[in-house]
């Protein structure tokens, strides 16, 4: 699979699959204007990206400026008849594509598959921890996003000086707040 924004990891061709295999998902991007992505290519069986086995890093780039979210790219896994693991990733709009080739992708061992099953049960109860603060972050940085723009919306008078004092102290808030939960993840050293 690959790691999204937040260090959680998106499964894509699951455990015992049989081989050749194929397997697209469709992704988008997190930031307005983002003119790449990073694709980080992970296997393992945890939901926390840093907790598995890196196996490439490629870029994605030329992806029109767009509002975060708009742009769709389809990442690809196929793994072939003789085990070697090709990723792709495509912005639909563009039709920009990048690939790479994981010929050195060997599939674990089953002492190593066992070990991983066996953290993946151990540990499920942090991951999913760890899944419900990547979910509150998200949200409260869209949040932060709606107040910044409806305070840029009415910076002419169309509020009241007591509903600017709420909308100051509510940003606050949640900017303390998100503080508190990125320091959080980051002290789990999923950064």
């Amino acid at each position: 699979g690959i790691e999204l924004a937040g260090g959680v990891f998106a499964p894509l061709i699951p455990r015992n699959s049989s081989i050749p295999t194929t397997a697209r998902r469709k992704f988008t991007t997190v930031r307005d204007n983002q003119a790449s992505v990073r694709i980080h290519v992970l296997q393992g069986e945890r939901r926390v990206a840093a907790e598995n086995r890196s196996l490439a890093h490629f870029r994605l780039e030329g992806i029109l400026p767009a509002p975060r979210e708009v742009p769709e790219i389809e990442v690809g896994f196929t793994i072939d008849a003789n085990g070697i693991l090709h990723v792709s990733a495509m912005d639909l709009t563009t039709g920009q594509m990048q690939e790479v080739c994981v010929e050195s992708y060997q599939p674990a061992v089953d002492d190593d598959v066992e070990r991983q099953i066996s953290d993946a049960e151990r540990f499920a109860n942090e991951d999913r921890i760890f899944l419900r603060k990547v979910s509150i972050r998200r949200r409260m940085q869209q949040m932060q996003d709606e107040l910044a723009a409806y305070q840029a919306e009415h910076l002419d008078g169309g509020l009241t000086e007591k509903q600017e004092q709420l909308l100051r102290q509510a940003m606050f808030r949640l900017d303390a707040a998100l503080t508190g939960i990125v320091k959080s993840l980051q002290s789990r050293l999923y950064f």
